[in-house]
C-alpha cells in the first residue's frame, strides 16, 4: 500500500481532494477519495466513519456504472461492518464484491474479497501458484486474516504464509524512507504490528 493511512498528513490529503472533487463534480474520483476515507476510519478502528464513507462511494459507484469503484466500496463496506459487529451485513456486501470481481476477472482483487469472507482454499491455492495480494487496498490484512483462521484450524499452512507475509512486510517497511512514517506503518495499523509479533513468537517458541 503506497500510503500510510495512520499518517494524519495522507488523511488531511484525502480531506483536501474531496473538497476539491465537491467544488469539481469528478464523481469518480469523489467515489475513490470516500473509499480511501473508509479506509483510514477502518485502520483506525473507526468503524461507523468508515461504513458511512464506503456506503456513500457505493452509491456513487452504482449511479455512475463504475463496476470497479463499485466492488472495491463493497469490500471495503463488508470490512468496516466486520469491524462494527454487523456480521449479516457484512456477508452481504462481501459476496456481492466477490461476484463482482469474479465477472470482471480482478484475481488478485478477488482474492482480498474471498479473504474478508473466509473463503480460503481459492485463495491459499492462488498463493501457493505465486499469487499475491499486491495492488489490494488491504494487503496485510489479507495475510493476517488467512493467519488467525489457519491457526484456528491448526492448519499445517499457516507457517509459510506468516513467513511470505512478514518477509514482504519487512521489504515494504525497508523502502519506506521517512522513519515516522515507517514507524506509523508498523505500529499504527494493529495487523502489520501482530504479523510481526506472530513470527517473533513462532521464533523463539521454534
Amino acid at each position: 500500500m503506497a500510503v500510510c493511512f495512520t499518517n494524519p498528513l495522507a488523511c488531511s490529503s484525502f480531506s483536501l481532494f474531496w473538497s476539491y472533487c465537491f467544488e469539481f463534480p469528478d464523481q469518480e474520483g469523489q467515489g475513490k477519495t470516500l473509499n480511501n476515507l473508509g479506509a483510514a476510519a477502518y485502520m483506525q478502528g473507526q468503524y461507523a466513519p468508515a461504513v458511512a464513507h464506503h456506503e456513500e462511494s457505493l452509491q456513487i459507484a452504482q449511479r455512475i456504472g463504475d463496476r470497479i469503484g463499485e466492488a472495491a466500496a463493497l469490500t471495503g463496506l463488508g470490512l468496516a461492518l466486520l469491524g462494527a459487529g454487523e456480521l449479516a451485513r457484512a456477508e452481504a456486501a462481501l459476496a456481492a464484491a466477490v461476484a463482482l470481481r469474479r465477472h470482471r476477472n480482478n484475481t488478485n482483487l478477488l482474492m482480498e474479497s474471498l479473504t474478508s469472507l473466509a473463503a480460503l482454499e481459492e485463495v491459499l491455492a492462488y498463493l501457493a501458484d505465486g499469487g499475491s495480494f499486491a495492488g489490494t487496498e488491504y494487503s496485510f490484512l489479507n495475510y493476517w486474516h488467512c493467519d488467525q483462521i489457519l491457526a484456528a484450524n491448526e492448519d499445517e499452512r499457516r507457517d509459510a504464509l506468516l513467513q511470505t507475509a512478514v518477509a514482504q512486510l519487512q521489504t515494504h517497511l525497508a523502502h519506506i524512507q521517512s522513519q515516522e512514517v515507517q514507524h506509523s506503518f508498523r505500529h499504527n495499523i494493529p495487523w502489520h504490528q501482530a504479523l510481526l509479533d506472530q513470527c517473533i513468537t513462532k521464533t523463539s517458541n521454534s
